[in-house]
């Protein structure tokens, strides 16, 4: 006689306490970017992290999660920035990556939830031009260093953002800096 017993819950139990699958669909974003950092948060912690899109792979990430409220942020272009608990902001003499993000609640009550994400341009480019062929150097600062990733309000963190640039070709600086910078 063989038994088999599998955990989890049935569909004859009361399923309020069982785990929702959570759908999010970032397939918008490869025009934009080449891969995407997903993030979830319920409103004490981090519920899961996870990449996309690298090497060609899938844009699209199923995760069981609690049924309650949360909040998942889709962050593309990433390739400087640092991600600190639900901020993403420039290192050091860095300037701001050419991020898209998205950032929506769900309320994730039924068994199936989907969640389709667009990018969002999440930064300001500074372009300066000049007529006539200055070698100058130019510093941009400003007390706003990153994005908050749950709404993508501004944050301030330690240490202002600052990033001194030369030019890109002759005549003509430019620099992408956080978009509620100034």
């Amino acid at each position: 006689l063989l038994l088999c017993f599998l955990t989890g819950c049935s569909i004859k139990e009361d399923r309020v306490d069982c785990p929702s699958q959570l759908i999010v669909d970032c397939s918008g974003f490869q025009k934009v970017s080449d891969s995407v950092a997903v993030l979830c948060w319920n409103k004490d912690s981090l519920v899961f992290s996870i990449h996309l899109g690298e090497d060609g792979g899938n844009w699209v990430v199923t995760q069981s999660v609690p049924r309650e409220k949360l909040t998942v942020s889709v962050v593309g272009g990433i390739e400087h920035s640092l991600i600190k608990d639900d901020f993403i902001y420039a290192p050091t003499r860095s300037q701001f990556d050419s991020l898209y993000c998205n950032s929506a609640e769900i309320e994730c009550s039924s068994e199936e939830n989907v969640l389709n994400v667009a990018p969002q341009r999440q930064f300001s480019r500074v372009l300066i031009t000049s007529l006539n062929n200055c070698p100058y150097t130019f510093l941009v600062r400003s007390n706003t260093s990153g994005i908050y990733l749950r709404d993508f309000s501004s944050c301030e963190l330690a240490g202002a953002f600052a990033y001194e640039f030369t030019p890109v070709y002759q005549g003509t600086w430019q620099v992408n800096i956080p978009r509620h910078s100034f």
